[in-house]
């Protein structure tokens, strides 16, 4: 590439045309797979979960819960937590979706229908309340 065309890129305004998102309903979607993935330059850890929905062709990936806190409900992201004992921290978003769907690890969820949420941004979450 040239340094005309670099040049050229780092002088393009923003443009008028918003992404096109076609919102998901909160329907039951099937758990395919489950990933821990490495975030934030491998300073932490996040579960990642591959799910159908009904009405969508592709998998789509669900990174967030939502969960009881005291007497109220908080999205939070799918934090791979352990605790002292190397077992998931008990009250962590992860941790109480395993409890909600009376699963003893990740592992269980897989092929599981689990209920969807939104969070407050509008974007589907795993629902464990």
């Amino acid at each position: 590439m040239e340094n005309n065309e670099k040049l050229d890129k780092l002088n393009t305004p923003v443009g008028d045309i918003e992404i096109e998102r076609k919102k998901l309903e909160t329907k039951p979607v099937k758990v395919m797979k489950i990933e821990v993935k490495s975030i934030k330059a491998n300073l932490a850890e996040k579960v990642v979960f591959m799910c159908k929905h009904p009405d969508k062709e592709e998998p789509i990936e669900i990174s967030s819960v939502k969960h009881a806190v005291g007497d109220n409900l908080k999205a939070v992201g799918t934090w791979f937590q352990l605790d002292a004992d190397n077992k998931l921290q008990k009250g962590c978003g992860v941790s109480d979706l395993l409890i909600h769907y009376a699963a003893l690890s990740l592992k269980d969820l897989e092929g599981k229908d689990l209920e969807t949420c939104e969070n407050k941004e509008g974007y589907l979450c795993l629902k464990a309340y």
